[in-house]
């Protein structure tokens, strides 16, 4: 469609103010007319604006993308965890507005940023937290200002912190029995948890004594120390405090409260250096880890039999923690 200009429009004006043909009523009309015209163009050039900008609407189709976005598989499920969890905190969410002494909740202010649905708003703050884009990339994206970006991510990060931290987490037996794949049923069919510690780096502290305790011989650099545990099915339900980097495994599993968390019957799969059989015999709970090789000796078929299995099925903590650290926000500032 061809636009209109302001001199095409100026021309009309004058041909039909000066035009005989025109009465005061066909005038006003042929004017309604052009008026009309440009209001669909306008429209037109709007509709194709929006379609220019990132939004969840414009790739909704393409599971690739909301996957690289947002880290859901699909669109649908993507609705689902929005319109089932969210969706009713959200209506009556207060945005956040950094005060001078604290950060408050603070009534919305109307502003461009708003004219995102919530939906909407939801994306942007998934795609700040998965690929770690800077504000002011967002903002060129979205359309918006960098403020606007800025305030939508903090407010829908602590919508999210709150809005989750009422599900239940740490799933009954039965669930856990219910999703437990058939590889697991088959060889060790009683693991209610594999576990395994993550770490990310840190800032080299002031203090020389949160230097030492902070200190990990293995990364050989400062760091804090995380308990993931997961449930067969490969979904995260228990994530410990942190802890400073020199803590060994074994304490730190003490000091997670994970002990209070098992039953008499349970099974915990882990790598080798969690020699934590002593913690777990007195709740009633089998640890297994890969064999250890005594010194001099070789292993035998059934120990490297066993060591096989369990690194076959303990890899999946180690892809759940991957998971984790695809989250790109984390890398600027606690990198792995």
């Amino acid at each position: 469609m061809e636009l209109v200009s302001t001199e095409d429009v100026e021309k009309t004006l004058d041909i039909g103010i000066e035009d005989e043909r025109f009465s005061g009523g066909d005038l006003i009309e042929f004017l309604q007319g052009k008026v009309a015209e440009m209001s669909l163009q306008l429209a037109e050039l709007q509709t194709k604006h929006e379609k220019s900008l990132f939004r969840l609407e414009n790739i909704k189709d393409e599971n690739y993308q909301i996957n690289l976005y947002t880290s859901f598989p699909d669109y649908d499920t993507l609705f689902y965890f929005y319109k089932n969890i969210l969706e009713s905190d959200a209506k009556v969410m207060r945005q956040w507005r950094s005060g001078k002494s604290k950060d408050t909740y603070a009534e919305e202010k109307t502003g461009r940023s708003h004219k995102l649905p919530l939906l909407e708003q939801l994306f942007l703050t998934l795609v700040r937290l998965c690929l770690g884009l800077f504000e002011f990339d967002i903002a060129n994206r979205f359309g918006i200002s960098q403020s606007s970006v800025s305030r939508i991510t903090a407010t829908w990060i602590n919508l999210l912190f709150h809005s989750l931290k009422s599900l239940e987490r740490y799933p009954p037996w039965h669930i856990v029995k219910k999703y437990m794949p058939e590889a697991f049923k088959e060889q060790y069919p009683n693991t209610r948890l594999i576990i395994d510690v993550t770490e990310f780096g840190m800032e080299r502290p002031s203090s020389l004594v949160s230097q030492a305790a902070t200190f990990s011989a293995y990364k050989n650099k400062n760091t804090v120390k995380v308990l993931i545990g997961i449930i067969p099915s490969g979904a995260i339900v228990f994530v410990s405090p942190t802890y400073e980097g020199s803590i060994s495994d074994k304490k730190l599993v003490e000091r997670s409260k994970l002990l209070d968390l098992l039953e008499v019957g349970d099974e915990i799969m882990a790598d080798k250096g969690f020699d934590i059989q002593d913690l777990l015999a007195p709740l009633g709970v089998k640890l297994n880890i890969p064999p250890f090789l005594n010194s001099g000796t070789q292993f035998s078929s059934d120990n490297v039999l066993r060591t096989k299995k369990i690194a076959r099925l303990r890899i999946h903590v180690e892809r759940a923690i991957g998971r984790i650290k695809e989250f790109r926000i984390f890398q600027p500032t606690i990198p792995a």
